[in-house]
């Protein structure tokens, strides 16, 4: 059975400091939350996905599969922030078998950033940054899995 999951939480980073002024400094970074998460497919919960953003590290979440199935899962996601932002990097709690890319609403990848081995992460907290900013006001999501696990 499917024991790992994706991740505690991801959430996205504004170039911004909190006043609204350019910065390089992390620690005055604005956390940004999607106003909603889109599933490009039926078979996944958007109401359930939305665990990769609550902020909460007590629970993940991962693609529900039948017991004895082996996972080839490939996940696309759409995260919403309603406005936009200048984007620079995504925090990751924990690590997971999934490959994870991050793309503009267009399907272009974001300048500066690679898709990221989640499984190489640390404990705790990720910063992945993004060679921008990037001004978007929709990341797309692509998670797909590592290896089978049956």
């Amino acid at each position: 059975m499917w024991k790992h999951v994706v991740c505690g939480c991801l959430l996205v980073l504004g170039a911004c400091g909190r006043d609204g002024s350019a910065t390089d400094d992390w620690s005055t970074l604005a956390k940004v939350s999607p106003a909603q998460v889109l599933v490009d497919d039926t078979s996944t919960n958007a109401d359930e996905v939305w665990r990769l953003f609550d902020r909460s590290t007590e629970q993940g979440w991962a693609p529900a599969l039948q017991e004895g199935q082996s996972v080839s899962v490939t996940v696309r996601l759409a995260a919403d922030l309603q406005e936009t932002h200048d984007v620079v990097a995504l925090k990751v709690f924990g690590s997971a078998p999934y490959r994870l890319a991050l793309t503009k609403d267009n399907g272009t990848p974001l300048d500066g950033f690679s898709a990221v081995d989640l499984s190489t992460l640390e404990a705790g907290w990720n910063r992945l940054a993004i060679s921008g900013p990037e001004t978007l006001s929709t990341v797309r999501i692509k998670l797909t899995a590592l290896a089978s696990t049956s």
